[in-house]
């Protein structure tokens, strides 16, 4: 069956496909007997309706009616305006013409005129058993449709949808009724909603389908189904799910969903390991080749590449005719050597320098050729690429690295260029690795080890890379303005030399270290005595006093006469003290002799403790495994010795040393976060009293030196303690009054005593932090601010209350 509508256009259309369906003869032939029936239907189906109530009746024609013309449709097309006109050849008001439906052989159905779309959905309506609803904007179109072979009923459905999506209109069904919308509005009209990739029965109608994609990513798929969707459809994308939204008529829809099932395919994910070249040269290659990406797992810059020599340059010409040394011009060759097609392919291939292999992700189909193509790559090649290649160390003191390839090789070697460091390797049946170090203009030769040195650089190949390298010339140069390596020698050996350099160019940890140094003085001191005294008068012009006066304890004598007296002794006093003054005793009341009491007695009793000095609280960062110390201290000058000279004057040499605080912390970072911690602290001081028999302005003063080295383990953020070194002095000072001062008991009223005992006892605290990143750092620096800030609150509430 063909559509027309009234649109040029379409008619173009509708004309190739009758010509395609009917053959040109057959149609001439039956142009005259279809123009004897059309007039007869047309009023069949007038009387069909007056007799039926407006319900088309359907009623079998003769053998004769099933065909109808085209041509003669056309014809009376044609004649139409000239019948209709005005005379001027315009076209005049339409007629509105009754639509003729026409059953034959029970299931094909002829539909012919120009109408009205009500009455072509009136029609199909009850062609199909089927309910629909007009929106607003349906009424009033006017459709015309020809189907000279007619259709069969089991079609009249999708001829429908047809006929309505060529004029903008389209069906959604819901709950069993046909709702007749524009196309337009198609997007805000609740149409049906379907999940999964299933294909759907195909339909001009508008859907709404789910899909959830597996293994591409939503996104891109989305990019390159837009362009294929109807003005009217659309793809919209849910990232949250990788799920596509779509809203298709039936038939695209099946396109895409072929599309998406083309597109979301499982990918798989090979590592190969490259034996005999360069993983990222490989990878470089394959991208050239098969147009994918490339991504490396080291972040090494790409100085590491060899420099272009000379010598390199021609080595490289002499290479390009050995296997697995394609250039660029020859990647057909391998693609049709390996896959014998040379179509490209999708893949992503990932460099891993620790392990010199290749991560390939691709299609199972494309799988197949890249390894292939690896295959041909990772060739062993006849003659070594001798170069000279520069590799710049990241993290490590590029002299540090040669002077352990130095000791590693063994042997011993030629000087270095400019102080710097050598490493020689000479092939020789009995030459081993050498390695020393040179001074300006320095020589030497080069090494004569045995074949120790080849077994040590082998077993170190094996270690670290495993492929074995042969002892062929090589020698590597530090260069400390750049902190980079330069290795001459032969491909192979570089490859082996660059993966120790790998392992020794770490970034290594950090320790942060904070310390306070603590001086505990546990100093006691103890004293209690008493003092007495009596004053008498013998006669007018003679006062007697008697009394005890022991060290510590204040008199009271001259306490009455003098007020300012009773003050300075009450000041002096400290501790617990009783004291009692008798009356004056003046003998005449005016002579010389001032008065005295009569009697007093004191006793006085002391205890003193000390508190702690907090010495130094330095903090400390370095290296995991570096040393690193601090010194707080002031410079002393020592004699050392005195000269006379001849004119006999004496002149005498000084050596100055720090005296204070000194500490040295070396960290080593384990596994579990612990840290090993080989601590030396030093704390020295001037004494405070100079050595008994010792001139200090000939020998100087004396010092005193507190050390403690220690090594311990610690968990990170740990505090540990360090203590023990510890001054010990005690001393007992007893003055007593003769005879009376040995009574029992009684005697303590005639006696003064006193105790000290000192004990100073250093501790060093020691809280290690490890350092991995600027975060672990930047954390360290707040929680001191803060406690800071919080200390100097702390302190100023004090000074406040």
């Amino acid at each position: 069956s063909v559509i027309m509508t009234q649109a040029a256009s379409t008619e173009e259309i509708i004309g190739r496909e009758i010509a395609q369906q009917f053959d040109t003869t057959e149609l001439e032939q039956r142009r005259k007997e279809r123009q004897e029936d059309i007039e007869k239907r047309r009023q069949g189906i007038q009387q069909q309706r007056s007799n039926g109530g407006g319900r088309k009746e359907f009623q079998q024609p003769s053998q004769q009616q099933q065909i109808q013309r085209p041509q003669q449709q056309t014809q009376q097309q044609q004649q139409e305006p000239q019948q209709n006109g005005n005379g001027n050849g315009q076209q005049a008001e339409p007629q509105t013409q009754e639509p003729e439906v026409v059953i034959t052989d029970g299931e094909i159905v002829n539909l012919q005129s120009e109408m009205d779309i009500q009455d072509l959905i009136q029609t199909i309506s009850e062609i199909t058993g089927q309910s629909f609803v007009l929106d607003e904007t349906v009424k009033g179109k006017k459709i015309t449709v020809i189907a000279p072979g007619g259709f069969k009923r089991e079609n009249a459905m999708r001829l429908f949808e047809t006929i309505l999506s060529l004029n903008g209109f389209s069906v959604v069904k819901k709950d069993g009724i046909n709702i007749i919308v524009p196309k337009r509005d198609i997007k805000i009209t609740s149409i049906p909603t379907e999940i999964g990739t299933s294909y759907g029965v195909s339909s001009d109608s508008f859907t709404t389908r789910l899909v959830q994609l597996k293994n591409t990513k939503a996104d891109e798929v989305a990019a390159i189904l837009k362009p294929l969707v109807s003005r009217e459809g659309d793809v919209v994308v849910y990232p949250a799910l990788n799920m596509l939204i779509i809203i298709e008529t039936t038939d695209n829809l099946n396109r895409i969903l072929s599309i998406i099932e083309n597109l979301d395919v499982e990918t798989e994910i090979e590592f190969v390991k490259i034996h005999n070249t360069d993983a990222a040269e490989v990878a470089a290659k394959l991208v050239e080749i098969f147009g994918g990406t490339s991504s490396s797992t080291s972040s090494r810059p790409q100085s590491q590449q060899p420099a272009q020599t000379r010598g390199q340059s021609r080595t490289a010409q002499r290479s390009r005719n050995l296997p697995g040394s394609e250039q660029p011009g020859d990647t057909s060759n391998i693609i049709s050597q390996s896959t014998g097609e040379s179509s490209p392919v999708g893949f992503k291939v990932i460099t891993d320098e620790r392990t010199n292999s290749l991560i390939v992700i691709a299609y199972p189909d494309d799988m197949a050729k890249i390894k292939a193509v690896i295959e041909i790559l990772d060739v062993e090649t006849d003659q070594p690429e001798e170069g000279i290649y520069v590799v710049r160390v990241l993290n490590a003191d590029a002299e540090q690295i040669v002077a352990v390839l130095a000791s590693l090789f063994g042997g011993s070697g030629a000087g270095g260029y400019g102080g710097t460091t050598g490493v020689d390797n000479r092939a020789s049946r009995s030459g081993g690795l050498a390695g020393a170090t040179g001074g300006l203009g320095g020589s030497g030769s080069y090494g004569t080890g045995t074949a120790q040195a080849r077994q040590a650089i082998e077993r170190g190949a094996i270690r670290t890379s495993g492929i074995v390298a042969e002892t062929e010339t090589i020698r590597v140069t530090a260069d400390p303005s750049t902190n980079s390596l330069i290795i001459i020698g032969s491909r192979r050996d570089y490859e082996t030399i660059r993966e120790v350099i790998k392992e020794l160019d770490v970034r290594r940890k950090q320790v942060f270290v904070e310390a306070a140094i603590l001086e505990v003085s546990l100093d006691k001191l103890r004293s209690f005595g008493t003092n007495l005294s009596i004053g008498f008068t013998v006669n007018d012009d003679t006062l007697g006093f008697g009394g005890t006066v022991l060290p510590g304890v204040p008199s009271l004598l001259g306490v009455a006469a003098d007020p300012d007296a009773s003050i300075n002794v009450l000041g002096s006093l400290s501790g617990l003290f009783l004291g009692v003054v008798g009356e004056e005793v003046d003998p005449d009341g005016s002579g010389p002799i001032p008065p005295i009491p009569s009697f007093s007695a004191l006793f006085q009793a002391l205890t003193s403790l000390t508190d702690v000095n907090v010495l130094s609280t330095p903090s400390i960062i370095t290296t995991d495994n570096e040393p690193a110390e601090i010194i707080v201290a002031d410079v002393i000058p020592f004699p050392t010795g005195s000269t006379v000279g001849d004119s006999g004057v004496t002149v005498q040499t000084i050596q100055r040393e720090p005296v204070g605080i000194r500490l040295s912390i070396t960290p080593q970072i384990s596994e579990g976060d612990f840290l090993n911690l080989n601590i030396l602290t030093e704390v020295s001081a001037i004494r405070d009293t100079p050595v008994q028999g010792l001139n200090t302005a000939q020998f100087g003063i004396a010092t005193t030196t507190r050390t403690a080295d220690s090594s311990v383990v610690v968990k990170n953020g740990q505090t540990i303690v360090i203590g023990g070194l510890v001054q010990d002095r005690e001393s007992v000072l007893q003055n007593r009054v003769p005879v009376l001062g040995n009574i029992p008991f009684l005697g303590n009223l005639f006696k003064y005593k006193q105790r000290q005992s000192q004990k100073i006892n250093l501790m060093i605290l020691l809280t290690p932090r490890i350092v991995e990143n600027e975060l672990d750092m930047q954390r360290i620096l707040e929680e001191r601010q803060r406690r800071n800030m919080l200390l100097q609150e702390r302190g100023f509430n004090k000074e406040d209350n």
